[in-house]
C-alpha cells in the first residue's frame, strides 16, 4: 500500500526572494484510504507581509510506501478566483508557483522520495479576504486514483499590545529620594504595533522619560513618525518620582495604539506614598508665651503615626542652638509607634533672666526639637519659643480647625478662646491676616470676635496672627501666628480678580456697591449658535446655553449623566459688587478645548476695572495675566486650554494685543441682571 503525506510550511518573502523563517506548528491530519495528508494551517496573515510584497507556503509531498514498487504519479492544481471589483495588476494574489495553475509533479518512484509545491501570496492594498483550494491527485497501481485538497486563506494580522506592569507602585518614597521604574509596551501579536501618542497626567512630582527626552505631567507625547513596534519586540518608558511632600501622589500614563481591543488607549496607573509610616506632631510649634523669671512651665508634644505601617522613632533631642532655658523630658527612644498610636514628650521652659528688648520689642528665647524617624521626612523640626517677663501677661493661642493646607472656598474655623491670662480673663481679641495679592477676604463676624470664620477664596499663602488682652488691659507678650496654604485640587482651576480705582471700598457688599465682572468658561467641542458679535467669522461661544459656564449657567451637565462622576465644571463664586474673586473648577476634563473669558457686565458708574486671571493645572499656577484694563460691556477672550495636553494659548488680536470686544451685549441677555 502507498501513502501520500503532504507537509505545508509558510515562509516570508520580500519581492519574491527566498525566506528562512518557518511560521507556526498547527498540524492537521486527514486520511483517504491508503493516502494520508498532514499539513500546517495554511493561513497568510496580511500583517506579516508588507503591501506589494509576497510570502510563500511550501507544500512537501513524500512517498512513504514501505516497498519499492509502483511509481506514484501526482498532479497539482490551484483553484483561485479574485474577489469582485478587485484588480490584481501584478498577478493573482494566490497562485501556484511554476508558471501554470495545474501541472504534473515529478513521479515519486521510491520510498522517501519527495517533491515540493509552492503557493505564493501577493499582498494588495485592500482588506478583502482571499481563498484558494490546492487540489492534489495521486494515481497508484494498487489503490487507484485519490483526490486531496488543502484550503488556503488570508487573514488580517492581529495587533496585540501588552503593557506591563498595569500599575506602577513606588511604595513609600522619602524626601531626597528619586526612584524610577520601567513601563514596557510589547507587541505580542503578528502585525506591527503602532503607538501614535502617550498621554501623561497627574502629580507634578512625576517625570516620564523616553529615548532621552523628559516629559512633565500634562504633556501629550506625540510620536513623529509613529512609534512602530514589530511583532515580538517592545519599547521601554521610564517613570521617575521625586517627591517634594509626603502626600500620596498618583498619575496616569495612557498609550494610544492601533490595537483594536483598546480603542480608548491602554492606561497604566501610577501611585506613590499611599503606604508606609507617616508622622504627625502636635503642636507644630511649642509656644510658652510669657513666663515669669524663675517660673517652670511644661508643655506636651505628641508624636503620632498616621500612616499604614509602624513608625520607627530613632532620635528625639534639642538642637545645639536651642536656648539653655529649654530642656526635654519623657519619651524614651528609639521607639516603635504602631499605626494610629502615639508617644508623648515634654518640653520644659524655665527662664532664668528677663528677655531682651530690641527697638521696644521683646526678643523671645527660641529652640528646636528634632525628631528623627523613618517617615517621609526623616528629620522633623518643632520650633520652641518663650518670653521671660517680670510681669505676667496673657498668652495668645489660636487653633485653625481645617489645618495648614486647604482648597479654595474652604471656610476656616479659627478658635482663639483657648487663650488665657494668668490673672483674670481674656477681654479682647484682635485677628489679622496677610493675604495673597488680589484677595480681600475678612473675618466673620469681625476681626475682634474670639472664634471667627475666614474664607480664603484665592489660592496662595495666608499668614494669620492673634493678639489678646486681659481684663486689666495687659496685651499678650507675643502674638500667636500660623500659616495656611490654599491650593486648588482640581484638574483645572480658574480665578478672576479685579481692581477698580474709583471704588473707594471694594470689600463692601450690596446692590451696585461695586463693579460686576463675570468669569466665563466655554466648551469648544460643540458648535455654538450665538451671533458673531466679535466679528471673527464664526458663532461666539460666550453666553451659549449650555456650553458656557458663567453666572446664569453655573453648574452645567457636560459629561456623564451619572452624578457620581465629577466631570462637570462649576462656578463656585459670582461676585457682583466688588473685586472678586470668581472661581471655576473642573475635576475630570474631556478631550477637547476650553475657552476662558471675562465679561464686564456693569461698571455701576465706577468706571474701568483692571482684571487678573490665573489658571491652575493640577494645583500648579501655569498661566497669569494681570491688570488688563476693561470698560463697561467689554468681552475679553483670555485664553484657550487644550486637553489632555493642558497647553494654554493666549487669545490675541492680529497685532498681538489682547482680544477684547467692546460693547459686547448678547441679545438674549440685554434685559437681564446678575
Amino acid at each position: 500500500m502507498r501513502y501520500l503525506v503532504v507537509f505545508v510550511g509558510i515562509f516570508a518573502l520580500a519581492c519574491g526572494d527566498g525566506g528562512d523563517g518557518e511560521k507556526g506548528s498547527n498540524f492537521g491530519e486527514t486520511k483517504f484510504g491508503d493516502i494520508q495528508v498532514e499539513h500546517e494551517s495554511p493561513v497568510f496573515k496580511k500583517g506579516e507581509t508588507a503591501i506589494g510584497e509576497t510570502a510563500l507556503s511550501i507544500v512537501t509531498i513524500t512517498n512513504v510506501v514501505p516497498q519499492e514498487e509502483n511509481i506514484l504519479h501526482v498532479t497539482a492544481r490551484l483553484e483561485y478566483t479574485a474577489p469582485l471589483s478587485v484588480v490584481e495588476s501584478d498577478g493573482p494574489s494566490l497562485e501556484l508557483v511554476g508558471g501554470e495553475s495545474s501541472f504534473e509533479v515529478a513521479p515519486l518512484a521510491h520510498t522517501g522520495d519527495q517533491t515540493q509545491l509552492q503557493v505564493r501570496f501577493r499582498r494588495y492594498d485592500d482588506a478583502i479576504p482571499r481563498r484558494a483550494t490546492l487540489h492534489i491527485e495521486s494515481d497508484t497501481q494498487d489503490a487507484g486514483r485519490r483526490h486531496i485538497t488543502v484550503e488556503f486563506k488570508t487573514e488580517e494580522g492581529l495587533v496585540v499590545a501588552s503593557v506591563s506592569p498595569p500599575q506602577v507602585d513606588f511604595g513609600s518614597v522619602k524626601a531626597g529620594e528619586s526612584p524610577h521604574q520601567n513601563v514596557v509596551i510589547a507587541n505580542t501579536g503578528s502585525a506591527d504595533l503602532r503607538v501614535s501618542q502617550a498621554l501623561f497626567q497627574g502629580h507634578p512630582d512625576y517625570r516620564l522619560i523616553h529615548q532621552g527626552a523628559e516629559f512633565e505631567p500634562g504633556e501629550a507625547v506625540a510620536f513623529d513618525p509613529v512609534l512602530t513596534i514589530p511583532s515580538g519586540e517592545s519599547e521601554t518608558f521610564v517613570v521617575r518620582f521625586t517627591p517634594l511632600t509626603a502626600v500620596p501622589a498618583s498619575a496616569k500614563l495612557v498609550f494610544y495604539t492601533n490595537d483594536p481591543a483598546h480603542p480608548s488607549g491602554i492606561a497604566v496607573e501610577i501611585v506613590a506614598n499611599k503606604t508606609g509610616p507617616a508622622i504627625s506632631i502636635t503642636p507644630k510649634k511649642v509656644d510658652f508665651g510669657g513666663k515669669l523669671v524663675g517660673q517652670v512651665a511644661v508643655l506636651p508634644v505628641t508624636i503620632s503615626n498616621v500612616g499604614t505601617q509602624p513608625l520607627e522613632i530613632a532620635e528625639l533631642f534639642l538642637s545645639e542652638d536651642t536656648h539653655q532655658d529649654f530642656s526635654l523630658q519623657g519619651a524614651e527612644v528609639p521607639a516603635t509607634v504602631p499605626v494610629n498610636a502615639s508617644i508623648e514628650a515634654q518640653v520644659r521652659y524655665a527662664p532664668a533672666v528677663l528677655s531682651e528688648l530690641v527697638d521696644g520689642q521683646v526678643v523671645p528665647s527660641t529652640g528646636i526639637l528634632v525628631v528623627e524617624s523613618d517617615a517621609f521626612n526623616d528629620t522633623v523640626e518643632v520650633g520652641l519659643s518663650g518670653v521671660a517677663v517680670k510681669d505676667i501677661c496673657p498668652n495668645a493661642i489660636g487653633i485653625i480647625q481645617e489645618g495648614e493646607q486647604v482648597i479654595p472656598q474652604t471656610t476656616l474655623h479659627i478658635f482663639g478662646d483657648q487663650s488665657f491670662a494668668p490673672s483674670g480673663d481674656i477681654a479682647a481679641w484682635k485677628w489679622s491676616v496677610q493675604q495673597p495679592t488680589g484677595s480681600s477676604s475678612g473675618f466673620l463676624p469681625s476681626d475682634t470676635f474670639p472664634n471667627p470664620t475666614f474664607a480664603p477664596n484665592v489660592a496662595g499663602e495666608y499668614q494669620f496672627s492673634l493678639d489678646v488682652w486681659d481684663s486689666t488691659g495687659v496685651k499678650s507678650c507675643v502674638p500667636w501666628k500660623s500659616t495656611v496654604l490654599v491650593i486648588p485640587d482640581e484638574a483645572i482651576h480658574v480665578e478672576l480678580l479685579w481692581h477698580t480705582p474709583n471704588d473707594p471700598d471694594e470689600t463692601d457688599q450690596g446692590p451696585e456697591a461695586g463693579t460686576d465682572l463675570d468669569l466665563h468658561f466655554a466648551h469648544d467641542k460643540f458648535a455654538a449658535t450665538n451671533p458673531d458679535i466679535d466679528m471673527d467669522g464664526k458663532p461666539d461661544v460666550w453666553f451659549d446655553q449650555p456650553f458656557d459656564t458663567c453666572w446664569f449657567n453655573a453648574h452645567p451637565n457636560w459629561g456623564s449623566f451619572d452624578p457620581s462622576i465629577d466631570d462637570d465644571p462649576g462656578l463656585d463664586l459670582d461676585d457682583t459688587d466688588g473685586a472678586g474673586p470668581e472661581n471655576l473648577n473642573l475635576n475630570i476634563p474631556e478631550n477637547t478645548d476650553y475657552r476662558v473669558g471675562v465679561h464686564y457686565w456693569s461698571d455701576h458708574e465706577y468706571g474701568p476695572s483692571y482684571a487678573t486671571v490665573r489658571i491652575y493645572i493640577y494645583s500648579n499656577l501655569v498661566f497669569e495675566v494681570a491688570d488688563v484694563k476693561l470698560s463697561h460691556h467689554d468681552m475679553w477672550c483670555v485664553a484657550t486650554i487644550a486637553w489632555p495636553s493642558g497647553k494654554i494659548t493666549l487669545c490675541q488680536e492680529p497685532d498681538g494685543g489682547y482680544k477684547i470686544t467692546p460693547d459686547y451685549q448678547n441679545p438674549f441677555f440685554q434685559d437681564v441682571g446678575n
